[in-house]
């Protein structure tokens, strides 16, 4: 923050990690809008995945059950596809914050 209150946006340094990927952004922008189309693409996986999930083990609970009844899935993943969906979330919420793009999104998948 400036003395007169101003919000400035500090540049990371060159050999950071975040630093190495706004030089990939400067270099090779084709590149970088395309690790960050996947990195979006993996949180929005992991979301699709968890957030049912969690709506079903909620729903489980005796209070809600009983007021507004039970949810389930019609499909239960494997253990070993349910680790990959949320590794693949963290990982692109990672990047994500490397391009210092984070929000909410990547908060709720990671």
């Amino acid at each position: 923050m400036q003395a007169d209150g101003a919000a400035t946006q500090l540049t990371p340094h060159a050999a950071s990690a975040e630093g190495r990927r706004a030089h990939l952004h400067r270099t090779r922008p084709g590149l970088s809008r395309l690790v960050g189309v996947v990195s979006t693409l993996l949180v929005l996986v992991g979301i699709c995945v968890a957030v049912p999930q969690l709506v079903e083990t909620i729903s489980h609970a005796p209070p809600v059950a009983d007021s507004l009844g039970t949810f389930d899935l019609p499909v239960h993943l494997p253990l070993a596809a349910n680790l990959v969906a949320g590794i693949a979330a963290v990982a692109g919420s990672t990047e994500r914050a490397l391009r210092l793009r984070s929000n909410r999104l990547d908060t709720l998948a990671s």
